[in-house]
């Protein structure tokens, strides 16, 4: 096949080019192919924008959205108070954004375990608030 370059290219280069002639070819679409590919996608697309919009107007998935955005800055809220192991009933309040009457009857009611200091202050563990911040969230699911 290379007869006449013989003198010009030496044996590695020859296997380099018979490597490259062998190797499977790039397949590259057609302009069709490409435009129907492409009109496929601008379909998909509109119809993706479509479902968006109506589950936007959908009010139980607001109602959702608003308590995962209220969630989500309970957490941050969390963040703060890591490093303590108890928690007041002023810093739960403050977290669930509700008052201390609300986390009091929580408490009373079996929702949120808490113990009490030798002072008589209720003091709830954090491990109690994260375990309520996962139910919260598993309620979320829809």
């Amino acid at each position: 096949m290379f007869e006449e370059y013989e003198e010009e290219i030496g044996e590695e280069e020859e296997e380099l080019i018979e490597w490259l002639l062998k190797r499977p070819r790039i397949y590259v679409p057609s302009k069709e192919e490409q435009r129907e590919r492409n009109m496929l996608l601008r379909k998909r697309w509109k119809e993706f924008v479509e479902e968006q919009k109506r589950l936007a107007r959908d009010p139980k998935v607001q109602s959702i959205v608003a308590q995962g955005l209220e969630l989500q800055s309970i957490i941050e809220e969390l963040d703060e108070h890591m490093d303590e192991e108890y928690l007041s009933v002023g810093k739960v309040a403050k977290i669930f954004k509700v008052s201390t009457e609300a986390i009091r009857k929580w408490i009373e009611k079996g929702k949120l375990r808490a113990i009490r200091t030798v002072g008589g202050h209720r003091r709830i563990p954090k491990n109690e608030v994260i375990r309520l911040l996962k139910k919260l969230n598993e309620d979320l699911v829809f």
